[in-house]
């Protein structure tokens, strides 16, 4: 199965969401997209529980079975994209790198296995996109 490559971008001067229509030409060909000052997000080729296409730098709700053992709670999430190290000491005998599209949870509170590969939720079903970065900032508090 091969991913749809689709961006988006944020228009730090204007304030204001582009999508790229499904294509990263049509972001790339626009003339004033060069003058300004944009931040460019990816598709993760995953959809929510409500069908919305994910992209970096959305703000997901999921269930996150890490933070608390004894509690299971939904978690707040920044979708991000790069390679991560996670401390995962507790049960290897060394750190874990996440590479690619994964999920930074916002409210954990303790440091056992916060970050989450988007694989783990391959169908999006357990994912509700509450926002992003840019657009709803106060949901990163």
């Amino acid at each position: 199965m091969t991913r749809e490559i689709k961006f988006r971008a944020w228009d730090k001067k204007e304030k204001k969401m582009f999508n790229s229509g499904g294509s990263i030409k049509a972001l790339a060909n626009i003339e004033w997209f060069i003058e300004y000052d944009f931040e460019l997000m990816q598709f993760t080729g995953l959809k929510d529980k409500n069908g919305k296409e994910i992209y970096e730098g959305d703000i997901v709700e999921h269930i996150n079975r890490n933070c608390d053992k004894e509690i299971i709670l939904p978690t707040k999430s920044i979708v991000r994209f790069g390679i991560e190290y996670v401390d995962t000491s507790l049960y290897e005998d060394n750190m874990t790198e996440i590479n690619g599209f994964y999920l930074e949870p916002i409210d954990c509170k303790d440091n056992y296995e916060k970050m989450h590969y988007m694989s783990a939720f391959s169908n999006g079903l357990g994912i509700d996109i509450i926002g992003n970065i840019y657009e709803t900032p106060e949901l990163l508090k």
